[in-house]
């Protein structure tokens, strides 16, 4: 199947590599990036497995694709409209697919998610928002749309249906195009430390969340040695997590972290004393254990083996395409077409080397 992925966010290159390796052709169209922006090890690693899987970064969605694929913080940028946060910083309207935190460029997005999906044959749009709410009244109405959101309430009864996955890239570069020995290494007997949790503890959007929880891990289990590490390598997290016992999962501004991608690629449990409010991968929760004292915890194998039946990139998009709509006709163009100039970037765009 041809598959047309937007990943306005940039977030959604696991979900766009799992579709690949189940045999689908992929076009992934991600951020734009601005002319004068900085090259960081991040973007780099990030070029590398576009050009890998990929080919290229398209320069528009294809609407002829069999499946169009939308992902962006739709409830995140609905939540950044109402308080006005971050509208001092830039953003290009002509460029709409360029990063900004500016919840400006919302709307201008929005319009060519109306466009382009009353145009696609079958359209899934992904929220991969840290907020579960508010949602996008706009999207509930398009015909041939299925709304997938990556933070799903375990309690809401709405047309959104849950894809919770998050991947961290820098770790999809090595798991995909890196010697396993580079980043895998056997875990110590007995280990270093018994809870590892590698994050930023401290940032704004978390309040303090996050040193609250810490404090009460500790309080709780005063006895095990406990590891916070911030402002580490990902060298230093990959070899930190692998000397622990168990990887501390912290909710941040939402339920889901990296860590979870992190510790079950690795193999290690992850130790979760607070329930999940969102909607979680199926059989993801038997890597998750609530005890830290608990003798019985899973395996490394088993871990891994979790990782790659509920959670790898693969497993995401079966959930994906599982959810979305059933294959139809073309749909015939919108009577706007000859009013809305479709999106097509004015500047050349190359793969980030």
């Amino acid at each position: 199947m041809h598959v047309s992925f937007v990943d306005c966010a940039g977030s959604g290159l696991g979900v766009a590599i799992g579709l690949v390796e189940l045999g689908h052709r992929v076009d992934y169209v991600g951020p734009e990036p601005w002319p004068d922006q900085a090259i960081g090890e991040v973007d780099r690693v990030t070029g590398e497995l576009i050009v890998h899987f990929f080919g290229r970064r398209a320069l528009a969605p294809d609407l002829d694709a069999e499946l169009l694929v939308l992902q962006d913080g739709v409830a995140d940028w609905l939540h950044a409209l109402t308080h006005r946060d971050y509208v001092d910083s830039r953003h290009d309207p002509g460029h709409p697919m360029r990063p900004t935190c500016n919840p400006l460029i919302y709307p201008i997005r929005l319009a060519h998610w109306v466009e382009w999906c009353e145009r696609a044959s079958r359209t899934c749009v992904v929220d991969c928002s840290d907020r579960s709410a508010p949602r996008e009244p706009a999207l509930s109405m398009l015909p041939r749309v299925s709304l997938l959101t990556r933070e799903l309430p375990r309690a809401e009864a709405s047309a959104w249906r849950p894809l919770p996955f998050l991947y961290n890239p820098v770790l999809l570069w090595f798991e995909k195009l890196r010697p396993r020995r580079e980043w895998r290494q056997a875990l110590p007997t007995p280990p270093e430390h018994d809870w590892v949790f590698c994050g930023t503890v401290d940032h704004p959007r978390y309040g303090n969340d996050r040193r609250r929880r810490i404090a009460e891990v500790r309080a709780r289990w005063p006895r095990l040695f406990g590891r916070v590490a911030t402002h580490v390598s990902f060298l230093d997290v990959l070899a930190l997590l692998q000397s622990s016992r168990l990887c501390l999962d912290l909710p941040g501004a939402g339920e889901l972290c990296f860590r979870l991608h992190e510790s079950l690629a690795l193999g290690v449990p992850v130790l979760r004393p607070w329930p999940y409010s969102i909607a979680m991968a199926a059989g993801v929760e038997s890597a998750i254990v609530d005890d830290a004292d608990a003798r019985e915890i899973p395996s490394p194998e088993a871990v891994r083996a979790i990782y790659e039946r509920s959670y790898a990139p693969h497993v995401a998009a079966a959930v994906l395409l599982a959810a979305a709509p059933a294959h139809l006709p073309a749909a015939q163009p919108s009577l706007r077409d000859s009013e809305a100039p479709a999106y097509s970037p004015r500047a050349a765009s190359t793969p980030i080397a």
